[in-house]
């Protein structure tokens, strides 16, 4: 693990034995890993100069704390949780982009879209195939990371004969409250989507009249609620682009389990292909 690598993790340290559990949210650099988990450490332990020994694999770290206690002597977990961010979420837009089949009927945007839609400057090289490989006018469906600043991350899918736009939202009870959600983005999407569609040669294409071309916004279903102490927003909009595109059921048993282990995994492969989020927009 390379100390000038600066991505951004939640640390969670968590022992074995729940009773003795120590549990310590935030975001960090692996620069700063060691040293805020061995002062963390030792205040909980009232002890100092722990001896700390990290090992690491498959997206998570563990640890040996080397001291006198029975009770805290032997192995802890670290968990190393993506704080994802549009640069993440680019990143896993863009590998859907390389596995996706020939004959789907979909294309994709990265997190830069939304704010585009919000701002009125949306660029042509989303709908025309210049910077992704398929035009809209040969999908059916484009899905979207929406981003409302600094709070919350959902997943949008534009059906586009039919201009419904569908909100795969993990944390229903932080939107449905919103205006920004609810009135602002359904307003701004209503007016601006239809312009950029009909610009782009979309609608012509699939034989829309565009004078009778309208958007309705609705929020889909059954969709997993998110584990709000993780802040999992940006972790479930890669889950549920990802089984939408693969037509699988969005459920989840346990959704915080189930975005713990794509955190991991997340973490895991890009750790191994030493992937960088270099601040592209797309």
């Amino acid at each position: 693990m390379n100390d000038d690598d600066n991505s951004k993790f939640k640390v969670y340290l968590v022992h074995p034995s729940s009773k003795h559990g120590v549990k310590l949210p935030k975001t960090i650099s692996f620069r700063n890993l060691v040293d805020y988990v061995k002062k963390k450490v030792e205040a909980v332990k009232d002890i100092q100069n722990s001896a700390i020994k990290f090992f690491y694999k498959d997206g998570s770290m563990s640890l040996n704390i080397v001291d006198d206690d029975s009770i805290f002597h032997g192995e802890m977990k670290i968990i190393l949780l993506i704080a994802v961010s549009g640069n993440h979420l680019d990143v896993w837009v863009d590998l859907m982009w390389v596995h996706r089949p020939s004959d789907a009927d979909w294309a994709m945007t990265g997190g830069f879209f939304s704010a585009c839609v919000l701002d009125g400057n949306l660029r042509g090289y989303w709908a025309n195939g210049v910077k992704y490989p398929v035009s809209w006018c040969d999908v059916e469906k484009v899905l979207f990371p929406i981003n409302e600043p600094r709070k919350h991350w959902a997943l949008g899918e534009l059906h586009i004969r039919t201009g419904v736009v569908t909100i795969y939202d993990s944390f229903r009870q932080h939107t449905y409250r919103h205006i920004w959600w609810n009135k602002t983005m359904p307003e701004v999407f209503g007016y601006r989507l239809p312009k950029y569609l009909k610009e782009h040669g979309v609608l012509s294409a699939k034989g829309i009249d565009a004078d009778e071309y309208a958007i309705t916004w609705r929020y889909a279903d059954n969709v997993p609620q998110q584990c709000t102490a993780y802040g999992d927003c940006g972790i479930w909009v890669c889950i549920n682009l990802y089984r939408l595109v693969h037509n699988m059921s969005l459920y989840a048993e346990d959704p915080a389990k189930t975005s713990l282990a794509y955190r991991e995994r997340m973490v895991d492969y890009l750790w191994k292909q030493k992937i960088e989020c270099d601040g592209k927009q797309g």
